[in-house]
């Protein structure tokens, strides 16, 4: 199958997806409605103080995210490839009375679609799977950063992409390749937030190869943090929530790393 074929039915995926999110109110839509935030304590310390700064959101998604940035006081821009969720995007900003602007774009396209340079870019929370080429989109990244610029990311770590996900005796098995692979990984059993079954596609990335892409896009790395726990791990492995609402391994949770977060500016 051709790459664009395996982003189409991702997209289809994400289109389903949306409807789902919109009405059970997941990926933050309540916490921004209740005039919170749905932001990560991480997110908030490792990126920083972004008041009158330009913030450009890639792979936004519903937006709540990037609203959150907006309430933080950033000047911000939200960009997906789902025509719904940017739909949602505009109309929960109109709601809420938050000044943020949506496009619809492939994170490829990103560059033709918007041609002004940002002082942030940010992503995060398991959208590098869902990347066919690591080193195009870090060139993507890097060519719509000021100069001095930050790009932020936290995300699920890439070792977790590679253990099996449905055993209940509590054993971590390797199941799927860890480093990128030259075709996709196949899920016919894809739950997001509990939404709606899709087939989707997948590709393995190692920590090696999203750092060095980074790299040689021309980024200079601040820092690689990896994290023991996470944000919402319900879905994954053999986990237990802390009082915090933060998510860890209910065993040995200092085996495996849960996510990572890279700072790094032009």
């Amino acid at each position: 199958m051709h790459r664009d074929n395996y982003l189409k039915a991702n997209q289809k995926a994400w289109e389903a997806w949306t409807d789902d999110h919109l009405r059970t109110g997941e990926y933050g839509l309540d916490a921004l409605r209740n005039g919170g935030i749905s932001l990560t304590p991480i997110d908030l310390e490792e990126l920083g103080d972004v008041q009158g700064r330009s913030l450009l959101h890639l792979m936004c998604h519903l937006g709540t995210d990037t609203l959150s940035w907006a309430r933080q006081g950033a000047t911000v821009t939200g960009v997906d490839f789902s025509s719904k969720s940017i739909f949602v995007a505009r109309a929960v900003a109109a709601e809420l009375d938050l000044a943020a602007r949506f496009v619809e774009s492939d994170v490829y396209d990103t560059p033709t679609k918007i041609q002004e340079k940002f002082d942030i870019v940010y992503t995060n929370g398991g959208v590098i799977c869902w990347l066919p080429d690591v080193p195009a989109w870090t060139r993507v990244v890097a060519s719509l950063l000021k100069p001095g610029g930050v790009f932020y990311v936290r995300e699920i770590h890439p070792i977790f992409w590679s253990l099996a996900q449905d055993r209940d005796d509590g054993l971590m098995v390797i199941e799927d390749a860890y480093f990128e692979t030259d075709h996709p990984r196949r899920d016919d059993n894809s739950v997001v937030g509990k939404a709606s079954i899709q087939t989707t596609y997948g590709w393995s990335h190692s920590l090696g190869e999203i750092v060095t892409s980074l790299i040689d896009a021309g980024l200079s790395i601040e820092f690689l943090h990896e994290h023991r726990m996470g944000e919402d791990w319900s879905w994954m492995l053999d986990m237990r929530q802390r009082n915090d609402g933060r998510w860890e391994l209910r065993e040995g949770r200092d085996r495996l790393p849960l996510e990572y977060s890279i700072r790094a500016h032009r």
